[in-house]
């Protein structure tokens, strides 16, 4: 059985250019998103990877092709009357020097049924760093973000 001992972000070596590298490829889903570019949306993330959409769907080794071919379909179906999104990265923790953890926050106004409307949601990314192409999203998990938490909190 395996246990995880390290909770605390470690330091790696060059790690503001590491940070760097990740922001520039987290950048590619907001640029691709708004310009409905499926190619640079999915070279964002390693080839398989695991993907959790905004309505809780897994899926569990997609592919390149396959995400890009997913999102041209919402942009075409649930987003044909327009959609932007802007991504904030609140955290880039590393567990390794090859596999960091980063959540972001997102924005979407979009419109629907002519009317517009707003979308916030929560993102948590695992990051690989591969040799051939630097730092991909292995695990991208998509979740609305609420205004408030009514979990199970005492009064």
């Amino acid at each position: 059985m395996m246990s995880i001992t390290e909770t605390t972000p470690i330091q790696i070596s060059d790690q503001a250019a590491a940070e760097a590298a990740i922001r520039a490829v987290v950048q590619r889903l907001p640029d691709g998103w708004n310009r409905r570019d499926s190619r640079l949306w999915g070279s964002a993330f390693s080839d398989p990877h695991d993907y959790v959409a905004i309505n809780g769907f897994q899926m569990f080794g997609q592919t390149r092709a396959a995400n890009e071919k997913m999102h041209q379909q919402v942009w075409e179906k649930m987003y044909s009357e327009g959609s932007q999104i802007s991504l904030e990265l609140t955290q880039i923790r590393f567990l390794t020097s090859t596999i960091a953890l980063a959540h972001a926050i997102s924005h979407n106004d979009f419109t629907a049924n002519g009317a517009p409307q707003i979308h916030d949601g929560a993102i948590s990314m695992v990051l690989i760093k591969t040799e051939a192409e630097g730092w991909l999203i292995n695990a991208f998990h998509n979740g609305q973000k609420e205004k408030t938490f009514t979990g199970h909190l005492d009064d």
